[in-house]
């Protein structure tokens, strides 16, 4: 055959460079110019280990929310998944203007037969090139779609930023009253220490009986015993910190919670415009366009393309040659069109539906966030200024007549035990009205702080 000579060459070069990062750290030189979060780099040589992020040491003693966030934020390898995902839609949407591309049919026939089809004899070969013209605006469609998927994945971004952001500071707020705890029960530990020498003493002076030793020494096994458990659970909030600083080893975790400061209550059509106004809220309704936009697509492509094509053809036996010309549309089923719209029209109202019962569910979550804010901060109000003062004074006044001889044993532990479980009652209530504070920050959007870096936290703290 001399002139139907089919050709093909591919060629696929893939080149794969790696990098290597390496965190280094510097010491501070003396211990005034220290901050209070440090940074060491531990330098590794070998070939095995993951070097998917810095393996550091923080030493992180009375720092604050902001900078509990902070932490969490640089160190989730997480958080850097969508990055990658926003990437893929940003090209998605670049791709989904493009119309289809062109194609190159090449056909041989009538070769390799018997008789006068022997060999190429009589072989016919034609090439042909091919343009699908989409119909519908099937293109606008597919961008109006990307786009919307491109919003998404921002949003997808920003919420795992706030939800990262809110474990942070829950776990946070864990550790400060775990702390308070703590401080409690040596409180009372060293009360009840206190109590059992004074009621030694005056049991040797003859002012007590035995009973009342007894009683003071069960008091004082029980506080040893809430010690160790507030010891405990202190311990087990600061593991659960270290876990979330994936790629932080945290070391001495303090933290200056100041719990105690009760910020004034906010309105509630404040509270709902915020949230109304945040990416949560946004979420709901562009999920609800990526339906509708999904749906306008499918109604789209029920509609047929023509494909057109123009070549030429070549006839070895007498070495002719023939221009072609084609022209295909698909005859889709009226009734199968039909079917699709239809289906597509029940997608947009499921959509709909959908996005109302999304928007009741935040609604109604962030009335219940708001409202147990106002109850628990009328009761840490309640306790702070009312309940706890009058209590102290009560178990001072009792102690004094506990020394003189003129009220029992039991007297006195119930005044004590009053004490301690109104104050207990204090820090159960500050931590109702503080992870109901970062809730309501989490669906209003103003739980994420700037995104800074561990350098630049260290800054802060040295100022």
């Amino acid at each position: 055959m001399r002139h139907i000579v089919p050709y093909c060459v591919l060629m696929t070069v893939l080149t794969v460079g790696g990098c290597q990062v390496k965190a280094i750290g510097e010491q501070a030189k003396s211990e005034q110019t220290e901050p209070a979060i440090t940074r060491t780099a531990r330098a590794t040589t070998s070939d095995n280990e993951d070097r998917s992020y810095d393996n550091v040491t923080t030493t992180c003693q009375n720092i604050k929310l902001d900078q509990a966030i902070r932490l969490g934020l640089n160190a989730d390898p997480r958080l850097k998944a969508f990055d990658w995902h926003l990437a893929s839609a940003i090209s998605r949407e670049e791709q989904a203007g493009l119309s289809p591309e062109l194609e190159l049919e090449f056909e041989v026939e009538n070769f390799a037969g018997s008789g006068e089809s022997h060999g190429f004899y009589a072989a016919e070969g034609s090439l042909v090139i091919t343009k699908t013209l989409e119909t519908g605006k099937k293109a606008d469609k597919r961008t109006t779609l990307a786009r919307i998927e491109k919003e998404l994945a921002q949003t997808d971004r920003l919420l795992a930023a706030q939800d990262k952001a809110s474990q942070m500071a829950n776990a946070f707020i864990d550790i400060a009253i775990a702390q308070l705890n703590s401080e409690l029960a040596s409180e009372n530990l060293s009360l009840a220490m206190q109590i059992a020498d004074n009621t030694d003493k005056l049991h040797k002076s003859g002012l007590v009986i035995q009973n009342d030793v007894l009683r003071s020494q069960i008091e004082l096994n029980q506080a040893r015993k809430s010690h160790l458990l507030e010891q405990g659970r202190l311990k087990s909030s600061k593991d659960h910190f270290q876990a979330l600083c994936s790629g932080y080893w945290l070391d001495e975790i303090t933290v200056d919670g100041q719990t105690d400061i009760i910020a004034p209550l906010p309105d509630w059509p404040e509270i709902e415009s915020r949230a109304l106004a945040s990416g949560r809220y946004k979420y709901i309704i562009d999920q609800t366009r990526k339906e509708m936009a999904t749906a306008e697509l499918e109604k789209a492509q029920s509609n047929s393309d023509i494909t057109i094509g123009a070549g030429v053809q070549f006839f070895n036996e007498n070495d002719d040659k023939a221009a072609i010309v084609s022209v295909s549309v698909p005859l889709a089923s009226k009734s199968n069109r039909k079917a699709i719209i239809k289906q597509s029209l029940n997608n947009m109202a499921i959509a709909r539906e959908e996005e109302k019962a999304a928007k009741l569910d935040f609604r109604n979550e962030l009335k219940q966030a708001y409202n147990e804010l106002a109850i628990s901060r009328e009761q840490v109000l309640i306790l702070q200024e009312q309940i706890i003062p009058s209590v102290e004074k009560i178990f001072d006044n009792v102690s004094k007549l506990h020394l003189s001889g003129k009220i029992d044993m039991l007297a006195l532990l119930e005044a004590k035990r009053s004490m301690f479980e109104a104050k207990a009652d204090y820090i159960e209530c500050l931590e109702q009205y503080h992870k109901a504070r970062i809730t309501i920050m989490q669906m209003t959007g103003e739980i994420l702080v700037e995104h800074n870096s561990s350098e630049e936290i260290e800054d802060n703290n040295a100022k």
